[in-house]
């Protein structure tokens, strides 16, 4: 019953995180993340001293969801680097530019082209027409998009990235 509830708790406090945070960057939303850790972990821990449990389960359950949301956030900081790489990229290569520059010279499209090469080289996406493979890593990689980038995808992102291009100018 424990395991259960632990996963759980991560699960809702990712969900919970996710929903909450949704278009801002993992690093402005700590404290958004850490509420709904300790609100997923007293909700499961009441669960399970409804259950027969004691406030021993309840803090099993909040301990031993740590090391997942640990891995959650480094998840999500991995991505927010892969963002923030690309942008110091473009100002080692064109050197000191203002928010309007740099939002002009981001290739939203070339960044996912590089990106498509890597899961192609991956061997994910297969064929002249870059079908993602039926195996579960090609499915899992669809999900994990959906989940971060919302029912629209990664086109979802590029749309958000050139409003807030044009919203700027």
């Amino acid at each position: 019953m424990i395991v259960v509830l632990t996963l759980a708790a991560a699960a809702v406090a990712v969900l919970l995180s996710e929903i909450a945070g949704r278009g801002q960057v993992v690093y402005t939303r700590m404290v958004a993340l850490m509420g709904a850790y300790l609100l997923s972990c007293l909700a499961m821990g009441a669960v399970a001293i409804r259950t027969g449990g004691t406030w021993v389960d309840a803090a099993a359950i909040t301990l031993s969801a740590v090391p997942m949301m640990a891995a959650w956030l480094g998840f999500r900081i991995h991505l927010s680097n892969s963002v923030t790489l690309e942008m110091v990229t473009l100002l080692e290569d064109k050197g000191p530019q203002t928010a309007e520059q740099m939002i002009a010279a981001y290739d939203p499209h070339g960044h996912t082209a590089t990106r498509l090469r890597i899961l192609r080289d991956a061997g994910y996406l297969v064929g002249p027409d870059d079908r993602v493979t039926d195996g579960p890593k090609g499915q899992g990689v669809l999900r994990l998009i959906r989940v971060l980038c919302g029912p629209g995808g990664p086109r979802a992102v590029v749309a958000m990235l050139e409003r807030l291009g044009h919203d700027r100018r």
